[in-house]
């Protein structure tokens, strides 16, 4: 046991400065290793900060930069802001002065039908509008003119709210009066109130529809038009008969016939009824309405109706229903052209083509009629009166094509962009004056079997009445006679002043509405419209999209210099 431990201190004195050296050697090893990776580390540290430093500066000068410029930027955005502000300002101020101005000039302009139709004929819309300013009590008509010159001025909120309530006030008072006027063979239609005639019952809805559309508001010009053909449809089921019907009783002609037997009368007042109307006289539809309600469905992505779709194409087969239907991938841009003023109705003229009075039934005679507004028809019974014969004054509207004031016609219309020129001869769409035409058709017959009745028994029955007065005086004296006599003539010419035809309407409605279309591809273009009087209308931006219509209105009846653009 003592040779093993020996033997095993032994070993380890010898063994100890060897594993000390190891030890040594392995320290200093590590130390050596240790000192080489640092060094390498601190220098990646000093190489990624310098490039940190100089990135951050960098940066720094990069932010300073875009600060700078951003600064300019907003000093220069500040500087055109105050010029617009000032731009604006100055506009509003200018815009302020001529609104002013347009107001004292209105309260100077006093209403005169004839200049007031002159203006609205002439296009001169803006002063016709300063006429109806000094109208205090405006009947329908003219708040339906109101509405049409601010349309054609531009002034599209303004005729939208004048349109709703004209609107209202029609709806409201239309059927009464179809049914109160076919109901009275005597009424006197100027004693009653306007309540518009049947094509601007459903043609406001259309127009005050442009006026929505121009403000882009599609949806609501949408629901404005879609009234059209609810009322067109109700007026046909309702009133379609009646207006053809006949307005005679044999009561009526029997009354006649005693007055003007008791004056022994040679006169058989039937031989100036104008002729029964038809249905084609009829205001069945409007090509109008049909042609925006196809156009504004399809640009709001609404259901097209086929069945006005199919209505349009009978009748007004010249104008394309493509908008219902476009294919792939494109637009089409449609433009709608108004031209002229809508002709005007008038009384019977009392005057043949020289001029001369027309004061019996032997000198009738249509081909030789001549319009003179606000004269009858006098027709002399042959029965003196203190030795001039009694004449009996019959009035209704009628219409001459003659009367037309404007016959401007859209000419051409040319879609232009930077791929190229294109043109189309334009269509008409639907002719305003043929419907006055067919309302005058409709209603001249009734009206002058009203006014043939009235005046015959009111006008006899006076002079039965003075003639009486006038006998009884001759029993005391000649003079107390002539004094009668002379007394009595007022009151007879009074019940001819009454006797006038009703010749109301909108005269501001257009003269006809022109159409034109093109299928094209996404895009911005311009359209010029060009007029048969030389006249050139540009509308700039007009923005195309895929699948979809876009619609253009040019105004061809306003007064405006020839080569203007929008």
């Amino acid at each position: 046991m003592k040779k093993i431990l020996m033997t095993l201190v032994i070993s380890q004195v010898i063994l100890m400065p060897f594993f000390s050296q190891e030890s040594e050697n392995q320290a200093d090893t590590a130390q050596v290793q240790n000192e080489q990776v640092v060094p390498s580390v601190s220098a990646e540290n000093v190489k990624s900060e310098k490039q940190l430093k100089k990135e951050r500066l960098e940066q720094e000068k990069l932010e300073k930069k875009r600060q700078k410029e951003e600064k300019i930027r907003l000093q220069k955005e500040a500087k055109e802001k105050a010029r617009e502000e000032a731009r604006i300002k100055k506009e509003e101020e200018r815009l302020k002065a001529e609104k002013k101005k347009k107001l004292e000039k209105a309260k100077k302009v006093k209403f005169n039908d004839v200049a007031y139709r002159s203006a609205v004929g002439s296009g001169d819309f803006e002063n016709a509008l300063f006429m109806l300013e000094s109208v205090k009590k405006p009947d329908i008509a003219l708040e339906l003119d109101r509405g049409m010159l601010l349309h054609f001025l531009g002034e599209y909120l303004m005729a939208s709210e004048k349109m709703e309530s004209t609107t209202t006030a029609i709806d409201d008072a239309f059927t009464k009066s179809i049914m109160a006027s076919f109901a009275s063979a005597t009424l006197n239609e100027n004693i009653s109130s306007y309540t518009g005639n049947i094509y601007e019952y459903l043609l406001v809805d259309a127009f005050n529809a442009l006026n929505y559309y121009n403000m882009g508001d599609v949806e609501s010009a949408l629901s404005r038009v879609n009234r059209v053909g609810d009322k067109q449809r109700e007026y046909a089921a309702k009133y379609g008969e009646i207006a053809l019907r006949d307005d005679s009783s044999a009561k009526d002609e029997k009354d006649v016939a005693d007055s003007l037997s008791k004056m022994n009368a040679r006169v058989n007042p039937d031989e100036f009824l104008p002729p029964k109307p038809t249905e084609k006289n009829l205001y069945k539809t409007s090509p109008f309405a049909d042609y925006l309600q196809i156009v504004l469905a399809a640009q709001n992505g609404s259901y097209v109706d086929d069945f006005i779709v199919r209505e349009l194409k009978t009748v007004a087969p010249q104008v394309s229903c493509e908008s219902a239907d476009l294919k792939g991938n494109k637009g089409r841009v449609e433009v709608l052209a108004l031209t002229g003023s809508i002709a005007q109705r008038h009384s019977i003229p009392g005057v043949d083509s020289e001029g001369r009075p027309i004061i019996n039934s032997i000198d009738f005679d249509p081909k030789k009629i001549a319009i003179n507004p606000n004269q009858g028809l006098y027709i002399n019974t042959y029965i003196p009166f203190g030795g001039f014969p009694v004449f009996l004054k019959y009035d209704w509207p009628v219409f001459d094509r003659n009367s037309i004031q404007s016959n401007v016609t859209v000419s051409n219309i040319t879609l232009i962009s930077k791929d190229g020129v294109r043109s189309e001869i334009p269509v008409l769409l639907e002719d305003f004056d043929m419907d006055c035409e067919n309302d005058v058709a409709v209603k001249a017959r009734k009206a002058a079997r009203r006014s043939i009745t009235r005046s015959t028994i009111t006008k006899i029955t006076a002079y039965l009445s003075s003639y009486a007065i006038v006998e009884a005086a001759k029993s005391r004296s000649e003079l107390a006679a002539a004094l009668a006599e002379v007394a009595s003539i007022p009151a007879l010419n009074a019940i001819d002043l009454k006797e006038i035809a009703d010749v109301r309407q909108c005269v501001a409605f257009p003269s006809k509405a022109y159409c034109a279309g093109f299928t094209c591809e996404p895009g911005v273009y311009q359209v010029e419209v060009k007029y048969s009087d030389g006249r050139i209308d540009r509308i700039d931006n007009v923005v195309v999209k895929k699948g979809k219509p876009v619609l253009v209105e040019s105004m061809g009846c306003r007064a405006v210099p020839v080569d203007e653009g929008k």
